[in-house]
C-alpha cells in the first residue's frame, strides 16, 4: 500500500520560489557529496527522462541506497533495484513530501527528511542521538564526630602490577560489509565505485563501461572474470586498501 506523507519544512531564511532556485546542500553541480554518504558518484542524463531528469547525485547514506535529483526530487531504497521498499521526496516551495511505498526500516523517513532539506538548504540538520542521562549529583562529604577515633589506614601490600596487552584496533568494515544486499550485477557496480571507479549507471546489468571500470582496477584480465569471481576479487581489493584510502 502506498502512503503519502507532507513534511512542512519551516526553514528561516529559505526565498519563495521552486526548488531548482534554491541553494541544496551538494552543490549547485551536485558534486558535495550529501553529509556522511559513501560511494558518492555524480551523473547527468544526456537526454531527461522521467526516471532519470538530467543531474543527479547518487550513493549510500545509512546502508540505503539515495538519489538526490536537480529537478526536487529526491529517493531513498534497500537497494537500487528498490524492490523492499522505497521513500520518493518531492520538494516544491520550501515545503517536502513524501510517498512511502512498501515498509521502510525506523529511521529511514528521518533520513529522506534530510534528503528533501538538503534539496531546499545549504545546511542539513543532523539527527539527534538519544539524550544522555545527567550525572546524579555527588554526595555531599559527612563531617567526622569530634568524639570519633582517628582512623589509620594501612599500608596496602605492595603488588606487583600485572601486563596488560594493549587492546586490538577494531578493524572498521570494508568492502561487501559497507554495501546493502543486492543482486550480483549492482554489487558488482556498487564495488566499482566504492573501489574509485566509474561503471556507468547503477543499473545491475554490467555492461561495457562496467567491464572497462573492472579492468582500471583489477586489470585487463578481470574482463574475463565471472561476476561472482569479479565480486570476491574487489572485495579482497578493497579490504586491503589503507583505512581512510579516497575514493573518486
Amino acid at each position: 500500500m502506498t502512503q503519502r506523507l507532507v513534511v512542512g519544512l519551516c526553514l528561516a531564511g529559505l526565498a519563495q520560489g521552486s526548488v531548482a532556485a534554491a541553494e541544496t546542500c551538494v552543490g549547485a553541480g551536485f558534486d558535495q557529496p550529501f553529509p556522511g554518504a559513501t560511494a558518492v558518484v555524480t551523473r547527468q542524463a544526456d537526454v531527461p527522462t522521467p526516471q532519470f531528469p538530467g543531474l543527479w547525485q547518487e550513493g549510500l547514506i545509512g546502508g540505503y541506497f539515495y538519489e538526490l535529483y536537480a529537478n526536487g526530487e529526491a529517493s531513498l531504497k534497500a537497494d537500487p533495484a528498490g524492490e523492499a521498499w522505497q521513500i520518493t521526496v518531492d520538494c516544491k516551495e520550501g515545503a517536502c513530501a513524501q510517498t512511502v511505498q512498501g515498509n521502510p526500516p525506523d529511521g529511514a523517513s528521518q533520513i529522506a527528511a534530510q534528503l528533501g532539506q538538503c534539496l531546499v538548504s545549504p545546511v542539513v540538520t543532523p539527527i539527534l542521538a538519544d539524550p544522555v542521562p545527567a550525572e546524579a549529583p555527588p554526595e555531599a562529604p559527612v563531617e567526622a564526630s569530634a568524639e570519633a577515633a582517628p582512623v589509620v589506614a594501612e599500608a596496602p601490600a605492595e603488588v606487583q602490577p600485572t601486563p596488560v596487552p594493549p587492546p586490538e584496533e577494531a578493524k572498521p568494515p570494508c568492502g561487501l560489509a559497507t554495501l546493502p544486499a543486492a543482486d550480483p550485477g549492482t554489487t558488482l557496480q556498487l564495488l566499482l565505485v566504492a573501489a574509485g571507479a566509474d561503471p556507468g549507471p547503477i543499473d545491475g546489468m554490467p555492461g561495457q563501461n562496467t567491464m572497462n571500470a573492472l579492468a582500471s582496477i583489477l586489470g585487463q584480465g578481470a574482463k574475463a572474470m565471472a561476476i561472482d569471481a569479479a565480486i570476491s576479487a574487489l572485495d579482497a581489493h578493497l579490504c586491503a586498501m589503507p583505512s581512510g584510502a579516497p575514493t573518486k
